[in-house]
């Protein structure tokens, strides 16, 4: 199947493109007629009543809402489950609109489509490689997912010396510290933004400051928001200068970010390395795949002979990891 010709390989992607698609509307279709009618009586009540302390919701906030009450009680089943925590976690880390069972759905839908692509590329031993591409697709959403709470997280740190600037300055100038973080939410840019006004929100509800700040540092794992919140709560258990402990933090975080990107600065090399090394085999194989494609495709053959480049691949991957792990250093 590899040796022929592209548009072949083409349309056997986009069958399976449109496999993941239709297999995600199955379910979704499936969720949607079972529990439908439930979720969309409760999204028609809340958007016209009014409770103590809320307004109407507007027709988008409906739409969002019915949503989320769809998958609700499919949630809540798995709720107590170490899995569920996890995904959700990994959801709120990187900010997706989306429910835990959502995205096992998504995870289930690309899975498929990519084990009907393996399965129809190499037809001799396909059915073998259907496991291989369901966890693949469960992987590669997963990974996307970290990968941008990861990037997220990171927006944060940046952003967070010259928060705590603001908020010094804002306790300097009078504020309490919920009024100082109050105006912090409102002129931060995201997802700093965000991630304070979730910290207000928390106070408002009737968590003290605390909770609050334990449950960002939960949301944005990292070591300035767990030095942020140890001196904020020390600071209001045993008293003291706010304004001090506040100057202290973001002068020991920036100083953080400084020696961070020195570090990231002297291991540039070594990381590039990596990245080449990796890449280098990839982009030779297409070279001479392009130049002879019948000389290439026996490596590709149904076989043992079918090891070697499975193995380059693995070994590769492997040596990537390894390389980067040695160039990143904990600051």
């Amino acid at each position: 199947m590899l040796d022929g010709n592209n548009g072949s390989v083409l349309a056997i992607v986009a069958v399976g493109i449109l496999t993941a698609i239709a297999v995600w509307g199955l379910l979704y279709g499936l969720i949607v007629t079972f529990l439908g009618p439930q979720a969309r009586v409760k999204s028609r009540v809340q958007q016209f009543v009014t409770y103590e302390g809320l307004v109407p919701i507007d027709e988008a906030e409906a739409r969002e809402l019915q949503r989320e009450s769809l998958f609700a009680e499919l949630d809540h089943r798995w709720e107590n489950r170490s899995l569920f925590r996890t995904i959700k976690d990994d959801l709120e880390a990187a900010d997706v609109k989306l429910t835990p069972t959502e995205l096992v759905l998504i995870e289930a839908a690309v899975g498929v489509g990519l084990a009907f692509i393996l399965w129809a590329l190499v037809p001799y031993i396909g059915l073998a490689l259907i496991p291989v591409g369901l966890v693949a697709g469960v992987i590669g959403v997963r990974s996307y997912i970290r990968y941008l709470g990861r990037k997220r997280i990171q927006k944060f740190e940046e952003q967070l010396p010259n928060n705590l600037s603001v908020l010094a300055s804002s306790v300097k100038g009078g504020f309490s510290l919920f009024q100082a973080l109050q105006l912090m939410s409102k002129e931060s840019a995201e997802p700093s933004k965000t991630e304070f006004t979730r910290v207000i929100q928390e106070i408002a509800l009737g968590n003290n400051m605390g909770t609050a700040l334990a449950n960002l540092s939960k949301r944005i794992p990292t070591e300035d928001v767990d030095i942020l919140t140890t001196a904020i709560t020390m600071q209001q258990q045993t008293g003291g200068n706010l304004t001090h402990v506040l100057d202290v933090v973001a002068a020991t975080v920036r100083e953080r970010h400084r020696v961070e990107r020195e570090i990231s600065a002297l291991t540039a090399q070594q990381r590039f390395s990596a990245i080449l090394l990796a890449g280098l085999p990839f982009v030779l194989g297409a070279v001479l795949f392009f130049i002879s494609p019948s000389y290439m495709g026996q490596l590709f053959q149904p076989g043992w002979v079918l090891c070697m480049p499975t193995g380059a691949v693995i070994l590769t991957i492997i040596g990537f990891v390894v390389m980067r792990r040695l160039a990143d250093i904990d600051v």
